[in-house]
């Protein structure tokens, strides 16, 4: 067994193991397959998702195979899983499908219709010999697809491609980012909030795309005529990861996630290591630079789990302000996150800032530059309760910083804070959360 990755942060990685079948032959350093899990490996490790999260993830190559891997129910194609499963939790340390580990397991010949990727929610019940693990069926010249594939097994997200069948679904789509006209399975119940944000093609990637007008909203034919996608781009599957799927060309495997997508995977990612998700306001959370002043609405980091708005009950409440990413001011030289009049990014306010998160935390970190005053961080809880002992207080000096602040909830209650001075400007450059 070869480790091709170990995680630095402390807690409990996310395990990835790659599994020969018998059709290799030879395994092991050098050989077919170990040449073909370091290409595999490659496109996720240098995905703009997965790279940002490489601390916390743990990725071993199994050099040795066992003739009974392969499904007596199906034809050679198809994994024994139970056997494998067994056969990696002998091999890896502390691969547990509870945590959301998973098995990458590579056939060894050409693909026949068993490239694939199934999560352990959605393959319950499907067949009597599959394992409940996240898993991904790779096969011999398909490696491009290894993180959309990847994506369906660990993240349990849909396929947005189009599906050019004529037969509707007659259940409810269960991924977060596909959609039916069911109640509670919309598109407006399951990201209405992200409605309108653009999605951006990634620029260090995919310059040749140019830049994107697409925004999220209820596109048809997620693989099913009823079923529903949140992007649609100029070939009717979007710009998305889960609507390329590849297309069999490497640089679409480098696509970054659709916002909608993205939101998902991030609430995942955090449960391992640290869980710490570090915000900065020079890129979009899919990676596509910010080179000017940005007027926002409130969601376009929704990605990453947190909604920005003013706080409308401190200083001055008459008074419309909206955030902005402006490119640095009163002593920070990085892109930042103000207050500003609303519909002008020149004109700063005293205005605190609202932020709301997706998920239940205990400490959010807030790196700033103000005005020379006492700054406020102040947590609450889902009801929107004031937290018990869960306050802040740092003193700023004007051109001097950066600050730094924190509130803590050791019962992880926190799921918004309010930070500012009630008469002077608040710009933040770093935002971070666990």
């Amino acid at each position: 067994m070869t480790q091709l990755h170990s995680p630095t942060e402390p807690g409990t990685p996310l395990r990835i193991a790659f599994v020969p079948s018998h059709h290799f032959g030879a395994v092991g350093p050098g050989s077919d397959f170990a040449q073909r899990v370091d290409t595999l490996w490659s496109y996720l490790s240098q995905h703009v998702f997965f790279k940002r999260y490489l601390s916390r993830i743990a990725a071993w190559r199994l050099d040795a195979t066992r003739s009974d891997d392969m499904s007596p129910q199906q034809s050679a194609l198809f994994a024994h899983e139970p056997v494998v499963l067994q056969w990696v939790q002998s091999a890896v340390p502390g691969f547990d499908p509870q945590n959301g580990d998973t098995i990458v397991f590579f056939v060894g010949q050409p693909a026949a219709g068993n490239v694939s990727g199934h999560s352990r929610l959605e393959k319950r019940g499907i067949s009597p010999y599959e394992a409940p693990v996240n898993w991904v069926t790779m096969a011999i010249g398909e490696e491009v697809v290894l993180v959309h594939e990847f994506s369906h097994a660990f993240g349990h997200l849909g396929d947005e491609y189009q599906s050019h069948r004529t037969i509707d679904n007659t259940v409810p789509p269960a991924y977060p980012n596909v959609a039916d006209k069911s109640p509670g399975c919309t598109c407006q119940d399951k990201w209405g909030a992200m409605w309108g944000l653009e999605v951006h093609p990634h620029p260090d990637q995919l310059p040749a795309m140019g830049q994107s007008s697409f925004q999220i909203g209820c596109y048809p034919d997620a693989n099913a005529p009823n079923w529903f996608k949140p992007t649609d781009g100029p070939t009717g599957d979007g710009f998305c990861l889960m609507g390329m799927g590849g297309r069999g060309l490497p640089q679409f495997a480098y696509l970054p996630f659709c916002p909608v997508c993205q939101r998902h995977l991030e609430q995942l990612i955090h449960r391992y290591g640290t869980g710490e998700t570090v915000v900065t306001f020079d890129r979009y959370p899919d990676g596509a630079r910010i080179t000017q002043p940005v007027l926002l609405q409130g969601p376009e980091f929704l990605a990453y789990g947190v909604a920005l708005a003013p706080d409308p009950e401190h200083y001055a409440p008459a008074v419309k302000a909206q955030p902005a990413i402006l490119p640095g001011a009163y002593g920070a030289t990085q892109h930042c996150l103000a207050m500003v009049l609303e519909n002008d990014p020149a004109q700063h306010v005293a205005r605190n800032i609202r932020l709301a998160f997706d998920w239940p935390l205990q400490a959010v970190t807030i790196t700033f530059h103000g005005a020379t005053a006492r700054y406020h961080l102040e947590a609450y809880d889902q009801a929107g309760h004031p937290i018990p002992g869960a306050v802040a207080y740092q003193d700023a000096v004007l051109h001097q910083g950066p600050h730094t602040i924190t509130v803590r909830d050791a019962q992880n209650r926190i799921r918004q804070v309010e930070f500012g001075e009630d008469q002077s400007v608040t710009i933040i450059t770093e935002l971070r959360y666990r």
